[in-house]
Order: C-alpha cells, then structure tokens, then sequence
C-alpha cells in the first residue's frame, strides 16, 4: 500500500551527473534512505513510490526515453534486502514532462517490480500501448493508458466542474465555468430567452487555470 503524498524536495548534493541511467537513479534514492531522508521500505511509512525529475543539462545516456521507471534494490548485512519503487523524468518542456510523468506513475502502480500487468508479447505496459494518444485534462498535458474493463486506451476526464454564477441585473445570469482543458467558457440566461448554452454551445472567453485551481 502507498503512503500518502508527502511533498517534493530538492535534492543538491551530489550534483546531477550530465549523463545518467536506472541504475544512477536507484543509487540517488538509496543513497537518500540510507541518509534517513526517506524510510526504509520495510518500515513505518516507507512503501513509497519515488520519482526524480531530472534538472537541465542532463540526458539518459542510453537513450531514447523520455522516462522510466525501475525496482532497485539494497542489501543491508547480514540478511536484510528491501525493494524500492522509483521513477525517473526527463529535462524537457513542461507538457512533455507532465505526460512523461503520467506515464511512469501509471505503470509503476499497475507493474511496480516489472512482474505484473505488461503485454507477453512484446513487455509493453499499461502506458507504453497508449503513448501516442494524448490530451489535456484542466490544462495538464496527458497520455492516455490501457483500460482493460474498456479494452481501449483511455484519459480519464476530471468530474468536477468549476461553476461561477454571476447576476449582473435581476433578469440576467451568467455562469462561468472551467473546462477539462483548463480554460474559461461562459454561459447566460436573460429573463424570456433560454440558456445560450443550451446544447452544450458554452462560449470561450479564454483565460486558463490550471487544476486544481479554484479562483
């Protein structure tokens, strides 16, 4: 089971090497528990997912992977090995990073150890089959992942909507709401008319608030 989120820090020692891998990765996040920044897996609050977001001027020296996410493990003498759960994020533009990381986290939940959901045939997990289709969810750039139940790839919609009436005059009320995609439409009523967004024909006004922004 998962802890709850507990937030992000920084890490500033040592510097980033310019050229990472998996193994790189595993080592930073053991070398942190070891420290006592984060528990022991086996212990009290320690069944973590990780994810480190890589800063600029670094690149996966393999190659050809925008993230990835692994199961490191660290023995502890004489018979005490533990198991960890990290994934690891590119330096690149925000939209590629947010569905980079919407990808590792999807997988690392439904294939944490690299022995559970994944396509016989080829290894694909649950993110790699839909990588290709990609949306935005209340401004976040997304990718979508497979569904079994629906046996299609899916991105999941946010249910809750952001709604603002506003009554201008006693025979006159807006609302303003904030889409999936993060940015404002608008809908009115005057006394003797129907609702202009009738139909679902709500009206643009730009802006944009990223989830999960209430103003």
């Amino acid at each position: 089971m998962l802890a709850p989120r507990t937030g992000a820090i920084t890490l500033t020692s040592p510097d980033p090497p310019s050229s990472f891998d998996d193994g790189g990765v595993g080592d930073a996040l053991w070398n942190m528990i070891d420290n006592n920044v984060f528990p022991e897996p086996d212990n009290s609050g320690g069944r973590n997912a990780y994810c480190l977001f890589m800063p600029p001027g670094t690149s996966y020296s393999p190659g050809g992977a925008l993230g990835a996410h692994s199961h490191p493990t660290d023995f502890d003498f004489p018979f005490d090995i533990d198991t960890s759960w990290v994934a690891w994020v590119g330096f690149a533009d925000i939209n590629t990073m947010t569905r980079s990381f919407g990808h590792e986290m999807a997988e690392t939940c439904t294939d944490p150890e690299s022995d559970a959901w994944y396509v016989d045939s080829d290894g694909s997990e649950i993110g790699d089959m839909c990588n290709t289709r990609r949306a935005f969810v209340r401004g976040v750039y997304v990718e979508g992942h497979w569904s079994r139940r629906r046996n299609a790839c899916v991105i999941p919609q946010s249910t809750a909507a952001i709604v603002t009436p506003v009554a201008q005059m006693s025979d006159q009320l807006d609302l303003f709401v904030v889409g999936n995609d993060g940015r404002v439409y608008t809908s009115w009523w005057h006394e003797g008319s129907d609702w202009s967004g009738i139909n679902d024909n709500w009206r643009s006004i730009g802006g944009f608030f990223p989830s999960p922004s209430t103003d």
